[in-house]
């Protein structure tokens, strides 16, 4: 995985859209916001928010029941 993160709560999932450049999906299916930090593999960075809030020092907080949806890229 590029973004790693340890909030049990959030569930990820990570999309190739091609060598370079990846879509990652984090869900909080859960009635209450949740916060987690990303950790990010070396070599990549986070491009854009395609949904959600935006990333503040690799922190996040995901609303209760919403997701974010981030652009990474090489």
């Amino acid at each position: 995985r590029v973004i790693t993160q340890n909030n049990p709560r959030i569930i990820s999932t990570e999309h190739e859209i091609n060598a370079n450049e990846k879509v990652m999906v984090f869900i909080n299916c859960n009635p209450e916001d949740a916060k987690t930090t990303l950790q990010i593999k070396d070599g990549w960075k986070i491009s854009s928010n395609l949904y959600g809030d935006k990333t503040q020092n690799n922190d996040v907080i995901i609303k209760a029941n919403d997701a974010l949806v981030l652009m990474l890229k090489k």
